[in-house]
Formats: C-alpha cells, structure tokens, sequence
C-alpha cells in the first residue's frame, strides 16, 4: 500500500500495488481503528481475491477525512515479514539485538506502562494470564520495585 500527502501531510490517497506509485511512503502495516471499522467492512465488496481488502478500510477512512497517518524516522527499521524468510530473518534480528541490549524490543505493555496508558495494577493482571512463562515472568519484572 502506498500512501500520498498534501503540503500539510494530511493523507490524499492511497493505493494497494500500485504500478506508478503516487508518493515514496508505503504503508508498513500498523493500524489502530475505532468501533467503526466493523461496520464500514459490511459495507465494502469483497475484491477479486474475494477478500475484504484493508486497503478499502483505509481508502473509507480517508474519504471520511478521518485517515491519519505518522511517518516513521529514518532511524526506525522495517521489515518485511509477508514471506516465512522474511519471517525467520525479522526474528533473528529481534533475537540479536534483545541479547545484545539485554532487554526485550518493543513489549506492548512495557510502551503502554511507560506512557502511563496503562497502570501497575494493569501489567500485574496481564502478566497473571501469562502464568510463568518468560513473558509473564518478563511483564512481573517491569513492575517490581516501581
């Protein structure tokens, strides 16, 4: 999907596979949609594929005036991970660089805690639905002492 702005960065199109793309900025793949979303999707048509394409989600919201979108720094990494490989490869990284760092790469709840959108009690919680696997281990360590 790729993705073009106005002057003032307001989305303006956006367009799945396109041959002559409109703009340099594709769309990565993260999305937070409101309530609506459900009901816009009992409106579309599914495409040749027989799919309710997200790119038709995305193109409601934008004729709505309602599509934002935040362009990533140049120092954020993407990756690609539509194939197994890309899979595997993204995985490797990840894996290299929580060793390397010695602490775990962009924990939802760690971001979340930290943003002060969610509260102790909240990771407590989450991490109990984890038992004591590592990740619940891992949440339980982020609010010890705090």
């Amino acid at each position: 999907m790729v993705l073009a702005s106005d002057d003032d960065d307001a989305p303006v199109v956006i367009v799945e596979k396109p041959e002559i793309p409109p703009s340099h900025y594709a769309v990565t793949g993260l999305y937070f949609y409101d309530r609506e979303a459900i009901a816009m999707t009992r409106e579309l048509k599914p495409s040749a594929r027989g799919e309710i394409e997200i790119t038709d989600i995305n193109a409601a919201y934008l004729q709505q005036r309602r599509l934002a979108a935040q362009r990533l720094p140049e120092s954020v990494a993407w990756l690609d991970m539509g194939t197994p490989q890309g899979l595997l490869d993204a995985s490797q990284l990840v894996a290299a660089e929580q060793r390397k760092l010695g602490v775990r790469i962009r924990v939802p709840e760690q971001v979340a805690y930290r943003n002060n959108c969610i509260d102790r009690e909240a990771v407590a919680r989450i991490a109990a639905t984890y038992g004591e696997n590592d990740y619940g281990r891992y949440l339980r360590s982020m609010i010890e002492g705090a």
